[in-house]
């Protein structure tokens, strides 16, 4: 079963920090521990800050200096995915929202758009719900799937902010894939497009047996005859990160070079949890409908997601719901005989 905690406080999606000798003296009375001198506790909140100790912050906020924290804070974005989760194989059943943030150097919505996103990997299943959240539409059916997706979801927004690259939206972008119909052992693919030239990339993400000599030759033999380039980047991948292989293909090899070095610098932006590495994000119950900062400072009530409302129809009844999902509906009363076949004239025409 999840547990609750509280999310981080933050200020325009970034986390609060005072950058005051006010805000300094305020947050050092607010966590100075028993029996800790208070002089202690203004050199911890000083060294959030980035400074060495009170005596430099009071000398540098003095002549008017932004906190070296509060100023490297300006270019980490927060972006929060939630999954909510129905297990029905536990006893008893159990239920749950998890929340993750992750924090960009821009705002998401200037790396993909609303629009674009809903074509990304990893992202098909969510809605933009507000400027800074992303929320999985169905459940997971558990607590360790829903923490995999939001994972692999984060995964995704890392890889589209380092590449620069868009998922392809349109039937002409997606025009590429069939140049890739008889890629030798191609799989999981997913195709992506650089907005500054046009240039399709894409991602190839075949199991381990495409490392066997002979495929990899043979691979090599059609990329080569195609007149195409591949690189093999150092990654954990999108589609089944650190277990499938992944590959980038492009007609342009200056790109692919570029964007495999920046993915092979990259850290993991999120850790799938295990024994070793507790869950970096927010569980809550099934009903706790996260609401993330930009939502709550726009004042419009969130929306709810399809399929988790009741609803009412005159002459109808409600005989189907599944989260994620348009409700169904049945006539109140029995259909005639005649009524019947009119119906099913009218779905078969």
């Amino acid at each position: 079963m999840s547990t609750s905690s509280s999310l981080p406080e933050h200020s325009s999606f970034i986390k609060t920090l005072p950058q005051t000798l006010k805000g300094i003296k305020k947050r050092a009375k607010k966590i100075c521990l028993p029996g800790q001198k208070h002089a202690e506790a203004l050199d911890m909140v000083a060294r959030e800050l980035g400074y060495r100790n009170y005596r430099q912050a009071q000398q540098k906020l003095a002549s008017g200096d932004v906190p070296p924290e509060t100023a490297s804070n300006q270019n980490r974005h927060s972006v929060f995915l939630s999954a909510y989760w129905r297990d029905v194989d536990t006893r008893p059943r159990s239920a749950g929202c998890e929340t993750l943030e992750i924090f960009l150097p821009r705002p998401v919505n200037s790396i993909v758009s609303k629009h674009q996103a809903t074509y990304a990997r990893n992202l098909e299943g969510f809605r933009q719900e507000a400027a800074d959240h992303f929320e999985m539409i169905s459940n997971a059916n558990s607590q360790v799937r829903a923490w995999e997706l939001l994972v692999r979801a984060a995964f995704t927004l890392q890889f589209m902010q380092v590449s620069g690259l868009h998922p392809a939206t349109s039937q002409k972008q997606r025009q590429a894939l069939e140049l890739l119909t008889d890629f030798p052992l191609k799989d999981h693919l997913s195709l992506w497009i650089d907005p500054t030239s046009g240039t399709w990339v894409a991602l190839d993400e075949p199991y381990g047996h495409v490392n066997d000599v002979s495929n990899v030759t043979k691979r090599a033999a059609w990329i080569s005859d195609k007149a195409l380039h591949l690189t093999k980047p150092i990654w954990a991948g999108l589609y089944y990160p650190d277990n499938a292989v992944p590959h980038l293909i492009s007609p342009n090899e200056a790109l692919v070079t570029k964007i495999t070095g920046s993915l092979e610098a990259l850290s993991p932006i999120a850790t799938v949890p295990s024994e070793d590495q507790p869950w970096s994000g927010t569980s809550e119950s099934y009903n706790a409908r996260f609401t993330s900062p930009a939502r709550k400072a726009s004042g419009v009530a969130r929306r709810v997601r399809p399929g988790t409302t009741y609803g009412f129809s005159k002459g109808a009844v409600e005989y189907h719901r599944e989260a994620g999902h348009p409700l169904h509906w049945r006539p109140e009363k029995p259909l005639s005989q005649p009524d019947h076949k009119r119906v099913g004239q009218n779905s078969s025409a």
